[in-house]
């Protein structure tokens, strides 16, 4: 009875701290913490805090739901499993490690608990809370294992609709549109030469811009053949014959899922079925597999051969020779989708005739397809080219290009690297080392795993000797594509192997994480969390980071010096080691669902804690860049009077005008670049330095020099388009003032200069905070494309929601046949002018504002005037529609403008 009431008054109070710790993370939720400058080695930190009214009236609540759940579970006698149901709440405890004092000061890492993690915290938290509440019946039914054909339905629905989604918002990109030329080329003349096709704009259905022929080279007769293999646009001919490139989509998803259903049924045969199903989510739904299930890129065709490549070595040998001669077919379409994946077939072959010996006579059948593919592939660049030289089509010979100092960078860059690595967006990839032990000490798998370990490695190290290893415009580790499903059988391996109590929870935790980085790129597409700009900062971890600078911390290997990345990957590795014993050592008390658990979240929990020890001192330019990003966050946070700031190292509460005042930014360009546009996509051409976020609101920008400078310009540009958003010119000061106000938010802008010569004259540059629109109050757009300004020092822009446009000084064209959505700011006037000259056909053009829509005829280049009534409004949205195009090249014999153009547009204000 003693020990009944003991365990109950223990169960009680582990229910009051719960619900009190739910309390304080319910009244931190728009609370945020922001560094604004260093001491030292010691960050000065300033929160935004709600009220401390609101605190006690949150503890209020929470401890009155406390007692009621107490005593109803009391009465059932359930306050024990109550207690041990609710404790994984506790977890939210870390959400007020940030505004500690003193502690974040030291560890400024912890700030990563105040920011978007903390969402991760609490989706652990509430995870916790299911799995020991249902801990029993998840203990007898831990996975029931599906079919072979239920995963591949599974796949090929997951696949096709968020490959819809995707498109539907970024359309196609990189060298898409260039593979579906090739099909479209092969579809309307049987053949593969391209200029034609361009030429006569044959891909108007599927891309909006100008898309000019993709080659280096010109073939015989001076013919234009694409520098891309032909491979894939044969593969996707009649998908795209019957549905354009939205077949060609729904095909590349197909295959993807022939390939995740062979992983599945290779990891079953070799472990078991539950473990098959966690292998194949692992792969299927994890970066970069799941992107490329229906981006149109060769890598999804070439992990499904290689899939079947190694699902056959595991298989019993067919004794049929036609079977193996349609296998040799298979390996033998791989150099027809890339050059790289040759090296793919060489190691397939190698593996499949061990596999094969001493049966000849199925060798030999095996080896007549490949032969005979090898001798037209090698033919096909004689006929086009004059030479059997593969590499022709790339402009150089064989062997150049090409250095073996790029392998380490390159190997490196693909594993770790915080924009394009691997275990970065898919750390579940960590325990294909463990399986490679595992399987290198069995008999039983040893010899295949040395065939695919050897395959995979020579690939890779053949792809890296690029100095581009990143592959362009992609999804992060598109190389490793091919070679994943190489990887599974030692995944499904490891995976097995972690059956104990700390294995579970480590497994579950990489999955879990692996996914969920997955989910939330694909939440919003337009956020292009996966395309990353080449600027050394993963856009993933800029999403994740809040308060710290983690971007500083991780490595890069974009850049050439990759041995300077080295000690930031050696430190992270050392917090992986002691994150992997912490969850050892819990693992080790018990054996449960429950004990998984936390060993699972100690795991995370000491990677961050661990992580923030060893970056605890920073430099100069990490605190430069640190304090920068704070204060413009510290704007971005900032919420009028419903959140109060509070300055950590002064102590005291600030007002409007302290806290604007400290998020002053303030950067000093020691050795000022000038980009010519050839560096990164996102830099607009002249840029000097950036990126800048401004929350709407108004700012002066000064601009000092080291001098007085020669006559010129400096900017600020919206880093997608060709408008600025200001513009100051020099004078007789070596000072520059500008002004933004806007009633939207600017991320990013970058600082710009018209010449070179100014440019590496500029010293500082200042940004001053006048007003800020409180968070609340905030007009909520959509992603912007463009940003440019009628009138920068009143306030008026043209922000513009898609790229159906094309940005010009005097104002835009509108794509013909498609609909520009644009928001306009008129800064207090009551209208707007909306001047429209149509094109050079005649036709209608709609335009939609407010609850107003209204239709014109229009003559060949006439212009008319349309007034849109802002009734008060800071934000106004006009849609326009020109119904028809032209492209001035072919009114014009002059003209190299091959643009499809619509309507111009100019607005104005009276």
């Amino acid at each position: 009875m003693k020990s009944h009431t003991v365990a109950n008054t223990r169960a009680a109070l582990v229910i009051a701290i719960t619900f009190t710790t739910l309390g304080l993370a319910i009244w931190l939720l728009p609370a945020s913490v922001h560094v604004v400058g260093w001491e030292g080695d010691a960050a000065s930190i300033v929160s935004l805090l709600p009220p401390v009214s609101r605190l006690w009236l949150v503890l209020s609540l929470t401890s009155a739901l406390a007692f009621a759940v107490g005593v109803t579970a009391s009465r059932y006698n359930k306050l024990p499993q109550l207690a041990r149901i609710v404790v994984p709440l506790m977890l939210l405890l870390l959400w007020a490690f940030p505004f500690l004092p003193v502690l974040p000061e030291y560890f400024p890492l912890l700030l990563l608990f105040g920011g978007p993690v903390r969402w991760v915290v609490f989706a652990l938290a509430c995870l916790g809370c299911l799995l020991i509440a249902f801990n029993e019946r998840i203990e007898a039914q831990f996975f029931s294992c599906p079919k072979k054909w239920t995963v591949f339905v599974v796949s090929l629905v997951i696949f096709t609709a968020l490959g819809v989604h995707s498109k539907s918002a970024l359309g196609l990109g990189g060298d898409e549109p260039h593979y579906l030329m090739i099909a479209q080329s092969l579809l309307a003349d049987g053949d593969l030469r391209i200029e034609n096709n361009h030429r006569e704009h044959q891909y108007g259905g599927f891309f909006s811009g100008v898309l000019l022929p993709h080659f280096l080279r010109r073939g015989l007769d001076n013919t234009i053949y694409s520098i891309h293999s032909p491979g894939l646009p044969f593969l996707v001919l009649p998908f795209y014959a019957l549905a354009g490139h939205w077949g060609a989509m729904i095909l590349v998803a197909l295959l993807a899922s022939l390939a995740a259903a062979t992983v599945f049924s290779l990891a079953q045969r070799l472990t078991s079925g539950p473990i098959a199903a966690i292998t194949w989510a692992a792969v299927s739904f994890t970066v970069p597999f799941a992107p490329q299930s229906w981006l149109l890129f060769p890598e999804m065709p070439a992990a499904l051969v290689m899939s079947c490549v190694a699902m056959w070595l595991w298989s019993p040998v067919s004794e049929r020779p036609v079977t193996w001669m349609c296998r040799g077919a298979v390996i033998g379409f791989l150099p027809w989708l890339h050059m790289r994946y040759s090296v793919l077939l060489a190691g397939a072959v190698i593996c499949l005739l061990i596999r094969l010996w001493p049966r000849i006579r199925l060798a030999v059948s095996m080896l007549i397809p490949l032969v005979i593919s090898g001798i037209l592939w090698f033919g096909s660049f004689y006929v086009m080219y004059g030479t059997v030289n593969p590499t022709v089509v790339y402009g150089y010979d064989a062997g150049s290009n090409l250095q073996a100092a790029n392998i380490p960078r390159g190997v490196l860059g693909l594993l770790f690297d915080q924009e394009y690595g691997l275990l970065i967006y898919s750390p579940i990839y960590l325990l294909v080392g463990l399986g490679c032990w595992l399987m290198l000490r069995k008999s039983a798998t040893r010899w295949q795993f040395i065939g695919l370990i050897a395959t995979t490695l020579v690939y890779v190290c053949t792809v890296t000797q690029y100095y581009m290893w990143w592959a362009g415009w992609s999804v992060p580790a598109r190389f490793l594509v091919p070679v994943l499903p190489l990887m599974a059988p030692m995944l499904a391996v490891a995976i097995d192997r972690c059956r104990g109590t700390t294995g579970r929870g480590v497994v579950s935790l990489l999955l879990l994480i692996s996914i969920g980085i997955f989910a939330v790129a694909m939440y919003e597409p337009v956020e292009r969390i996966l395309f990353n700009d080449r600027d050394g900062t993963g856009q993933l971890i800029e999403s994740f980071q809040g308060g710290t600078w983690l971007t500083t911390l991780l490595p890069t290997f974009i850049e050439e010096d990759w041995r300077a990345q080295l000690p930031k990957l050696l430190r992270w590795s050392m917090s992986s080691v002691v994150a992997f014993s912490a969850a050892l050592l819990i693992g080790r008390r018990a054996r449960s669902l429950q004990c998984a658990f936390w060993s699972g979240v100690s795991c995370l929990v000491c990677f961050v804690f661990v992580g923030s020890v060893l970056h605890a001192g920073t430099s100069l330019d990490v605190q430069s860049e640190s304090e920068q990003r704070g204060r413009l966050s510290l704007l971005e946070a900032y919420d009028g009077n419903r959140l109060q700031g509070y300055d950590y190292r002064g102590g005291r509460v600030l007002n409007e005008a302290s806290l604007f005042q400290m998020a002053h930014v303030f950067k000093k360009l020691n050795e000022p670049q000038w980009f010519d546009g050839r560096v990164s996509s996102s830099m607009p051409k002249g840029a000097v330095t950036g990126p800048f976020s401004f929350p709407p609101g108004r700012y002066v920008v000064r601009v000092e020099f080291l001098s007085i400078p020669d006559k010129g310009e400096v900017w600020l540009a919206y880093h997608r388009g060709p408008g600025l958003l200001t513009r100051g010119s020099t004078g007789t000061m070596n000072v520059v003032s500008m002004i933004v106000d806007s009633p939207i938010a600017l991320d990013p802008v970058w600082l710009g200069a018209s010449t070179e010569e100014l440019a590496k004259s500029i010293l500082s540059i200042e940004i001053i905070p006048e007003r800020v629109i409180p968070r609340s109050d905030r007009f909520r757009v959509p992603n912007i494309w463009f940003a440019e300004a009628i009138d920068s020092e009143l306030g008026q822009h043209v922000f513009h929601l898609d790229n159906q446009v094309w940005v010009e000084p005097e104002g835009f064209w509108i794509r013909g046949g498609s609909t520009a959505s644009v928001l306009v700011s008129p800064a207090g006037e009551s209208s707007v002018l909306v001047s429209i000259q149509n094109g050079a056909e005649p036709g209608t053009v709609t335009i939609e504002f407010s609850e107003n829509k209204e239709i014109a005829m229009f003559n060949r280049f006439e212009i008319r005037q349309f007034r849109v009534q802002v009734d008060g409004e800071s934000v106004v949205q006009v849609d326009i529609t020109p119904a028809n195009g032209f492209r001035p090249s072919l009114i014009d014999s002059e003209s190299q403008d091959e643009r499809w153009l619509g309507s111009f547009v100019r607005f104005s204000f009276e």
